[in-house]
């Protein structure tokens, strides 16, 4: 049997891919695609001799144009959400009934799921729920892997505690409350950061789970990096929900900021994710990362054109 092993992608072909992927985001864009129309409107008005009319239809359809755009990637995140319940039903069995309204929804759970079935040897989850179930599911499945969850409500805690099961013995669910503290020259009520790193083992973490604490204000999730950032292990992958709040994203975009060796991801789920994959990003050149810096501003939350949206 003839096996024809394909050469790994150059430098070119991975730029030519990121620029790919780069102008077909844009296009995807609401704001891209109803300027775009606005414009051919315009336009066509002017070649009639008809400049203001043209002008003023133009801006009406780039209106119409975003608004359905808009309401169009919303119905196709909620049929993909319905897709991902269908998928992670089996392993949730009887607890069902929580999703959507305990801790995540089905999209992101099953990202989450997803990452804790690629084999992670230590998971820290912020914030427990269902996805501690999910991710204790993938863990007993393997036969590999920790997770520590952490949660500033006991009542909270032991409910997902009770719920664990036969894979209680894979997971510890630690209370860790609330209190005000300094990181740096930002105050912000957070977990308690010596509970939280006394009850870490020696291990890195391979997958970091950020779903809490609930957000009192613009800085409430943005201490994780900052306590658990050194821990992460190379290869490391930080999902953080809720990222189409506004103080979610200011924090995704602080981390990227802050810690170039993060590269910052978008997932257009119902809620918004964003990831941070702890692949080495210093070498980048200027350019390219002034770029997607560029592009951030430009279009923060791509609905982006794949299963989960653009990967920036």
């Amino acid at each position: 049997m003839l096996t024809t092993v394909s050469p790994p992608p150059t430098r070119r072909d991975r730029l030519q891919r990121e620029i790919g992927e780069r102008l077909t985001e844009l296009h995807a864009a609401p704001g891209g695609r109803a300027a775009l129309a606005g414009s051919a409107v315009a336009g066509a008005g002017a070649l009639l001799g008809r400049p203001r009319a043209g002008a003023l239809a133009g801006l009406a359809t780039a209106l119409l144009t975003r608004s359905t755009r808009v309401d169009s990637a919303a119905l196709e995140r909620a049929v993909r959400n319905n897709e991902d319940l269908a998928t992670i039903a089996p392993r949730l069995g009887g607890q069902l009934s929580g999703l959507g309204n305990w801790a995540v929804d089905a999209d992101f759970a099953r990202l989450v799921l997803q990452q804790a079935e690629t084999g992670p040897g230590l998971v820290v989850e912020l914030g427990s729920g269902v996805s501690t179930l999910l991710v204790a599911s993938a863990l007993a499945e393997r036969g590999t892997g920790r997770l520590i969850s952490f949660d500033h409500d006991p009542r909270f805690a032991a409910a997902t505690g009770a719920r664990l099961g036969q894979h209680a013995g894979r997971v510890e669910v630690v209370v860790a409350p609330l209190r005000e503290q300094s990181f740096g020259a930002t105050a912000v009520e957070w977990y308690d950061a010596a509970a939280i790193l006394a009850a870490l083992p020696e291990e890195p973490i391979d997958l970091l789970v950020v779903d809490g604490p609930p957000t009192s204000s613009t800085w409430s999730r943005w201490p994780a990096i900052e306590v658990l950032g050194p821990r992460l292990s190379p290869g490391a992958v930080v999902l953080l929900d809720d990222g189409r709040r506004r103080h979610e994203r200011r924090s995704a975009l602080r981390w990227a900021r802050e810690h170039p060796d993060l590269a910052l991801a978008w997932h257009d789920t119902q809620k918004g994710a964003w990831r941070l994959d702890n692949a080495g990003g210093p070498d980048e050149s200027r350019l390219r990362a002034g770029g997607r810096r560029a592009l951030r501003r430009l279009n923060p939350t791509p609905t982006g054109f794949a299963r989960w949206a653009v990967r920036r």
